[in-house]
């Protein structure tokens, strides 16, 4: 769990370094207009989301794998600390 959290901080950061506008993407108005302008970028956004959410279920799941131990230091030792806006 450590390895795979620090490969996507680390290409995270990476990409956030090389195109720092990404960052955009943090404010809800944005969202907005995103959804407004182009409505079909938003089916297919909406349906990345839903991966995302099915991939968090797959997360849970692995706890029978791993322990939750595991799953719980791993997300708020790593997970939760990058998340932004959390001081």
């Amino acid at each position: 769990m450590l390895v795979w959290f620090a490969t996507i901080a680390v290409l995270g950061i990476v990409n956030i370094w090389n195109s720092p506008g990404v960052l955009k993407a943090l404010n809800p108005l944005e969202a907005v207009r995103v959804a407004t302008t182009n409505p079909i970028a938003s089916v297919a956004i909406i349906g990345a989301v839903f991966l995302a959410l099915t991939g968090g279920e797959a997360l849970y799941a692995d706890m029978g794998h791993v322990g939750a131990a595991a799953i719980r230091r791993a997300w708020f030792g790593l997970v939760l600390p990058a998340l932004p806006g959390n001081e």
